[in-house]
Formats: C-alpha cells, sequence, structure tokens
C-alpha cells in the first residue's frame, strides 16, 4: 500500500506541475494576446487619425474654395453695381433729387 500512497503522490504532483506549467503558458499566451491587440490598437488610432487630418484637410480647403467663390461673386455684384451707379449721370440725379423734395413738399404741405 505504500507503493500506491507514493505512486498517487507522484502522479499528484505531476499533475500539479503540468497545471502550473498550463497556467503558465496561458498567462504568457493573455500577455501576449493583449500585446497583440494594443499595438493593433495604436496602429488603428495612428491609421484614424491620419484620416481624420485628411478629412479635415479636405473640408478645410472646400471650405475656404467655396469662401473664395462668395468673395468673387461678391466683388462682381459690388462691381456691377459700381457700374450702374456711374451711368446715373448728374441730370438724372437732380431730377430725382426734385422730385422727392416735391414729394415731402406735398407730403407735409410745405410752401416755398
Amino acid at each position: 500500500m505504500a507503493d500506491n500512497s507514493v505512486d498517487i503522490v507522484s502522479q499528484v504532483k505531476a499533475a500539479e506541475a503540468e497545471v502550473t506549467e498550463a497556467i503558465k503558458a496561458a498567462e504568457e499566451q493573455k500577455r501576449t494576446l493583449i500585446a497583440e491587440a494594443e499595438d493593433k490598437a495604436a496602429r488603428d488610432l495612428v491609421k484614424a487619425k491620419g484620416q481624420l487630418k485628411v478629412e479635415y484637410t479636405q473640408a478645410l480647403k472646400q471650405a475656404q474654395a467655396e469662401a473664395d467663390k462668395g468673395l468673387r461673386r461678391s466683388g462682381k455684384e459690388a462691381e456691377a453695381e459700381a457700374c450702374a451707379l456711374k451711368q446715373v449721370t448728374q441730370d438724372r440725379l437732380n431730377s430725382a433729387v426734385k422730385r422727392v423734395i416735391e414729394a415731402l413738399r406735398q407730403r407735409w404741405q410745405l410752401t416755398e
């Protein structure tokens, strides 16, 4: 029976050693998987940051182009308005002023 006891004790110790090795291997595998996941996450983050920078730059360029287009359009409209104002002759201006004065006189019943 002593033989059986020694045999069982050595089997338990061997099983204990196998379990300890399996636990160490599992912990090492866990650390490796975590490190790989962190590395991939870091690469993905850098990639996403780069993509955001590209999209931001494109949006900024588009906004600038639209603003420039709006300014050019406003400039052309202002130029056209200035040309139209230049076409108003002094006579037409005097005539318009006289009509306004006459309308005010009639409205407020002013006399000369």
